[in-house]
């Protein structure tokens, strides 16, 4: 994949980011006041010298629109329950002008300096091209038939984004030719497209959001993969298109609350055959309290969700590396092409406010109930959960503990935003399957995002803190994730260790339970004004299979000089190696030179 990615996704993703914590700041105020329903912007964006905000998404905020199936009252919501990254979360539009912000040989960035330009704008249309020079010494990931070569890429790339008007969003195209010195029949072309959008039908009321990314996946993390374009063959990577298309109404109810109905369409398409395509229908119905109501805060909610996955030959992946899956087989009544699965919750959470800091909760319902041979009992497992909530102006904590359908059930989420230092840990407990998670993809790791894609990882890094979960449908399953973030900032590094562990607990007969846990750390040092050294590590364990467990680690590390040579263009160099220990005995290694230019038009 490319390595210079024109305008890196990353920073369209650390807007979006930076609007998620914007307005995480501004639901913790209003969730220690009560949990109660607000009107302003969900976007997080800063001011402008005039202290109005130019930019601002006036859709309603909700607080408690929680993105997991617990439902809490706190953080901020962003009217959405349904657990996919809906519309359009602006912060300014402003082109970033680096590569990326991840430290490989092929995305390394370099530090923002005072004298890059900065456009913070309501509109931008930015054009760029990137181009590489890499060298490989195992073109093809094989443990003892090694083949090197020289790779060219060449990126032409388009921007845009407005955050201004009632149609806000942004979208990214790239185009990646990518060429073989020795190896002319792996010669490709590439394209790469990521956008969404939100839209105000009726103001203050009736909203669209939509998004859609095209690019390529990992099928399953139990072979040998790599984050870039440019190592062949392909055979355990697919196209992948990804759209959502989420309608929803808002509408006042007085003393009651704020109600919300919302309806979700999405839909995966998969270019590989072994892969089966998906469909996911979700209708939300949500019940907010008023922030008249303090201290006492209370939300309802109702959710459906149909999960259909169609065609799909699974049996012909697995057979297609007997040397990792053995003689597996797909486990019985999962040889049906067409499967059919169900998420349902109805929930009423109650809230007290007992000082302005803490609020304790506690909430009951039913949810659907999966059982271990396959089966799911719809609306027919109760299930209860208390917790208590605590938010400082740089500090938050909040624990919950109850029962689901499969025994005890905890959650966990905890952060402090200091001048220096930035932590964060979670632990949440969901059921879900491989076709919702796709189209859940918000970045959390529950699935692994477009290899070599707008904003994400592309030299040779394994999975990192995203972790990669399996495309092929296991069934139904009990997800378990831990996951922290460490930052570190001072005037001329800047550091982040990202970590995650995830077990999953597959409903199904004869599937066997997979686990994964990494680490990964990538630093930027300025050693110049204009010059950055730019270090980076990551492990990966993965354990799963079929109807045997198989195990894999996946290390890299990597080191990149990166030169800001104009203020719209950049040039770095760099070394990444990447190495797989299997358990099957299919381990690899691979040593990787890269020279990469950017220029932003």
């Amino acid at each position: 994949m490319p390595l210079a990615l024109a305008l890196s996704g990353h920073a369209l993703a650390a807007d979006a980011n930076a609007g998620g914590s914007g307005a995480s700041s501004g639901g913790v105020s209003g969730a220690s006041g009560g949990g109660a329903v607000v009107s302003g912007s969900s976007s997080g964006t800063g001011t402008s010298s005039s202290g109005q905000n130019p930019y601002e998404d006036n859709r309603p905020v909700v607080i408690g629109g929680s993105n997991s199936n617990d439902y809490s009252l706190s953080g901020a919501g962003t009217s959405n329950p349904l657990g996919f990254a809906s519309g359009f979360a602006p912060s300014g539009c402003a082109p970033s002008l680096s590569f990326g912000n991840v430290a490989d040989a092929e995305t390394a960035s370099v530090m923002d300096q005072p004298s890059s330009p900065q456009r913070s704008a309501g509109r931008y249309i930015q054009a760029s091209v990137s181009g590489s020079e890499t060298y490989t010494d195992n073109l093809n990931l094989d443990s003892s038939h090694r083949q090197s070569d020289f790779v060219t890429t060449v990126a032409p790339r388009i921007d845009a984004c407005s955050s201004t008007g009632r149609i806000r969003g942004q979208a990214s195209y790239q185009l990646e030719g990518v060429v073989y010195a020795n190896h002319g029949h792996y010669n490709d072309v590439y394209n790469d497209l990521q956008g969404s959008t939100t839209i105000d039908l009726i103001e203050n009321h009736l909203y669209l959001d939509a998004d859609t990314e095209y690019g390529q996946q990992v099928i399953d993390p139990a072979v040998g993969y790599s984050n870039s374009n440019i190592i062949r063959p392909n055979d355990n990577k697919t196209s992948a298109w990804q759209t959502n298309l989420s309608p929803y109404f808002v509408q006042s109810l007085g003393l009651l609350g704020q109600g919300m109905l919302r309806y979700r369409y999405g839909r995966s398409i998969y270019g590989d055959r072994s892969v089966p395509d998906t469909t996911v229908q979700s209708v939300a119905a949500s019940l907010n309290s008023p922030d008249k109501v303090e201290p006492y805060s209370w939300q309802a909610q109702v959710i459906t969700q149909a999960v259909k996955s169609s065609g799909g030959d699974q049996q012909r992946f697995l057979d297609q590396f007997r040397q990792i899956f053995g003689n597996d087989a797909l486990p019985p009544g999962y040889s049906n092409p067409n499967q059919n699965q169900h998420f349902d919750s109805a929930t009423l959470q109650l809230g007290y406010r007992v000082s302005p800091t803490l609020t304790l909760t506690t909430l009951g319902g039913v949810e659907d109930k999966y059982r271990n041979n396959g089966k799911n009992d719809r609306w027919s497992a109760p299930r209860w959960q208390v917790g208590a909530r605590w938010a400082s102006g740089t500090n938050s904590l909040e624990v919950n503990y109850g029962h689901r359908f499969y025994g005890p059930s905890y959650s966990l989420s905890a952060s402090h935003h200091g001048r220096v230092i930035d932590l964060s840990l979670s632990y949440t407990e969901d059921p879900s399957s491989p076709g919702l998670d796709a189209l859940n993809n918000t970045g959390n790791g529950y699935t692994f995002g477009s290899v070599g894609s707008i904003g994400d990882l592309l030299g040779g890094n394994g999975s990192g803190y995203n972790g990669t979960n399996s495309l092929l449908d296991r069934g139904v399953y009990v997800r378990k994730r831990w996951q922290g973030r460490i930052g570190f900032d001072t005037a001329l590094t800047q550091t982040e260790i990202t970590g995650y562990s995830q077990r999953e607990n597959y409903q199904a007969p004869g599937v066997p339970d997979s686990r994964r846990h990494g680490i990964e750390i990538d630093t930027r040092y300025a050693v110049r004004p204009r010059t950055s050294i730019v270090p980076s590590a990551s492990w990966d364990h993965y354990e799963g299979g079929f109807d045997t467990v198989s195990s894999s680690d996946d290390y890299t590390a990597g080191v990149s000089v990166v030169r800001a040579i104009s203020r719209s263009a950049e040039a770095a160099i760099g070394y990444s190696r990447q190495w797989r220990n299997d358990g099957n005995g299919y381990g690899y290694r691979e040593n990787r030179v890269t020279l990469q230019f950017r220029k932003a038009f």
